[in-house]
């Protein structure tokens, strides 16, 4: 069976803990579909750790830059030793975050490292070097106790409170809709994920009156889909809002959990999802506008996106985010079933 190694940038994942299952959310079920697949067809996945190069058909990099860490903790130039090992044609890079977690993923200079390079940005695609993958989902199972329209709360966000200070960040914006909700609808808003109310900054970590109190905070959901489901709206702000095809599992999170979603992200997410089933942010000026908007939808309306929500997740388009799908792109690009 032949070897191929998973370059990952989060070192709580490697020990193949990427490979097993996780919390009541699942975030791992891509990669484990992957891992299965593979093994059918004589490959052996596993992260990277200080696994020697032998018999190795594949390096895979999530992420740059490819350095990680071994067992004894010291840092490990995984690029160069691929290099060194004569499988500069053996190593492909998923450019899975976006320019404002991940700014280093995106020069010519890094395109150039590799043979292939996996992207959700559909301008960058042309089946050469650069091939289209679809940011997986877990296979989520589809909230089918609903709670009624007049039980529902009004609004949530769920989602790390980050920053960054490249263009086409979306951190700002999100802060800016969670702190006029609180304000102007603190009975009808809902804050969870983690990073509110923390410091965020040296100085704020010296002088905790400097940071910026959420009221409307309730901690961490351990379980997205069920807190999700108990509100009409949730605001479904991507990290990145300035590039085609960067669709992640928020939205997706709504649509099963039978919560409409204030949508923001993807410039071409349309092409990907029925507009009729989410609420497109960029059609309001201002967070007045949209919280007039959502106050007066009625329950008819309402259902009407739920209606729309469920063809979507019946849907052919759907599926291109699953696990499944996932593994299947990767052996095909990498011709692993040849």
């Amino acid at each position: 069976m032949k070897n191929i190694l998973l370059n990952l940038l989060s070192p709580e994942l490697n020990n193949n803990v990427i490979f097993q299952p996780g919390d009541i959310n699942n975030l791992n079920e891509p990669f484990i579909v992957l891992k299965e697949k593979l093994a059918s067809l004589g490959y052996d996945i596993k992260t990277t750790d200080n696994h020697s190069l032998d018999n190795c058909a594949w390096v895979l990099f999530i992420d740059f830059p490819p350095q990680s860490k071994d067992k004894k903790n010291k840092t490990r130039n995984l690029y160069q030793e691929c290099l060194t090992n004569d499988l500069e044609n053996k190593m492909a890079l998923f450019l899975w975050e976006g320019k404002p977690i991940k700014p280093q993923n995106y020069s010519s200079a890094v395109y150039g490292k590799f043979k292939y390079i996996f992207t959700w940005r559909d301008d960058l695609v042309d089946n050469k070097k650069f091939f289209k993958f679809h940011l997986p989902i877990p296979k989520r199972k589809i909230i089918t106790k609903e709670i009624p329209f007049d039980q529902k709360k009004l609004l949530v966000n769920i989602s790390a409170n980050k920053f960054s200070s490249v263009k086409g960040e979306m951190f700002s914006a999100r802060r800016q809709s969670v702190r006029f909700f609180q304000k102007n609808y603190p009975q009808n808003f809902d804050l969870y994920g983690p990073k509110w109310n923390k410091p965020n900054n040296a100085w704020q970590k010296i002088f905790p009156w400097l940071i910026e109190k959420f009221p409307n905070h309730r901690g961490i959901s351990y379980d997205k889909i069920t807190t999700l489901s108990g509100y009409k709206f949730s605001l479904c702000y991507e990290n990145l809002a300035s590039e085609p095809g960067f669709i992640t599992e928020k939205i997706f999170d709504c649509l099963v959990a039978k919560t409409v979603p204030i949508y923001l992200g993807a410039t071409n997410i349309e092409n990907y999802i029925d507009p009729a089933s989410f609420i497109d942010r960029r059609q309001f000026k201002t967070d007045q506008e949209l919280a007039d908007f959502i106050t007066s939808i009625n329950e008819k309306s309402y259902n009407k996106y739920l209606e729309a929500m469920d063809k979507c997740l019946a849907g052919e388009k759907y599926k291109l985010f699953l696990p499944e799908n996932f593994a299947n792109t990767i052996i095909k690009v990498l011709k692993l079933n040849t």
